[in-house]
Parts: C-alpha cells; sequence; structure tokens
C-alpha cells in the first residue's frame, strides 16, 4: 500500500496518539480533529479507523523491512545481528513501542484484516532474519544443526520482549541499553 504524503502525516499522528495517549483515544474524530481537519476530510483519505490501522502496521513493517536490507548481509554474524537489534530497537523506541500496542487490540478484538496483516509483518521479519542464518550456516559462522526458522523466531521474540519491557515500565527501561548483551546471549546458542 502506497501512502500519499497527506495519509502519511494521518498515520504519523496516528502513531503519535496511539503512543502518547493509548489505544483508546485514537478515533477518527480525535485524530481528525488532532490533523486539523473535519471527520469527512480524514474519511477521503481511508475508509475507517481499521484502515489507519492497517496503514501503522505497513508503515512500521516497511521500515523494519528497509533497516533489515539496509544491513550488509556481508557482515560477520555476530555483527550483524548486533546491528540489526540494535537498529530495530532504535526504530520501535521512536515510534514508542506501537507494535506491542496494536498487537494487544488486534488480540483483544481479534480483527482478522488487521491480525493477517501483523501476521503478514511477522512473516517478513521471520523470513528474512532466517535467510541470514541460513546464508551463515552454508560459510561455517553458524552451525549446521540450527534450525533457522526458530533461531529467527527467537531473535524476533528478543525484540518483542524488550519493546514490552519498555512498554510496560512506562518507557522508563531504556530499550537499546542492553543491546549487546542480548545479542551475545542470543549468539552463544548458535555461534559455531
Amino acid at each position: 500500500m502506497e501512502l500519499t504524503k497527506r495519509q502519511a502525516e494521518i498515520v504519523e499522528k496516528a502513531i503519535e496518539i496511539m503512543v502518547e495517549e493509548g489505544f483508546h483515544r485514537l478515533t477518527i474524530k480525535n485524530l481528525a480533529e488532532k490533523m486539523g481537519f473535519s471527520e469527512p476530510a480524514l474519511y477521503r483519505h481511508f475508509k475507517d479507523k481499521k484502515d489507519i490501522l492497517i496503514a501503522v502496521v505497513e508503515t512500521v513493517k516497511n521500515n523494519m523491512v528497509s533497516i533489515v536490507e539496509e544491513i550488509d548481509f556481508g557482515l560477520k554474524a555476530q555483527d550483524f545481528f548486533l546491528t540489526l537489534m540494535c537498529k530495530i530497537l532504535g526504530y520501535l523506541k521512536k515510534v514508542k513501542g506501537v507494535t506491542i500496542l496494536i498487537m494487544s487490540e488486534t488480540s483483544i478484538h481479534n480483527e482478522k484484516d488487521l491480525r493477517e496483516k501483523m501476521f503478514s509483518f511477522y512473516l517478513s521479519m521471520l523470513n528474512r532474519v532466517s535467510g541470514f542464518i541460513e546464508s551463515k550456516k552454508k560459510v561455517g559462522e553458524i552451525r549446521d544443526d540450527v534450525n533457522s526458522k526458530v533461531a529467527a523466531q527467537l531473535f524476533i521474540g528478543i525484540v518483542q520482549s524488550t519493546v514490552l519491557k519498555h512498554f510496560l515500565s512506562g518507557r522508563l527501561y531504556d530499550i537499546e541499553r542492553d543491546c549487546k548483551e542480548m545479542v551475545k546471549i542470543f549468539l552463544k546458542g548458535v555461534l559455531v
């Protein structure tokens, strides 16, 4: 989904509302007010709140995919994972862990389209990380017996857990503080 400039502005404002005021405050009325225009004007850009949330997920997904794709796959596994972890956590800190809010909302309301979009996002990251692990298995940097999908799932789980801790602490926990240590512990189980 390619967003117009105005849609991107609306998505950014939606993220801001969710993280600053809470998910319950993301309403069409409140969002239109914060954008400085009427509700009907907002409906010209998005069909409903669900469409806005899907655009938020797509935006975060695209930014995360860009982070992965910007990292040199030629790096040693240790450097790749450290760079990836720190960059992802830095980005999620910037958007204040909005993914946790969306996952919570999705699980509470069981919104099929949003759940599928979040799952697609998850699989996209899982496939990219497991693809890297496979490439490093081929050159002997990661053990052959490591299940790439499971290792990628663990890596993503570390990210999700860290974001959850950041969110639940009222953002007092510095999401980037333990980046190096988490990667070190993760890699002890997969490096040759």
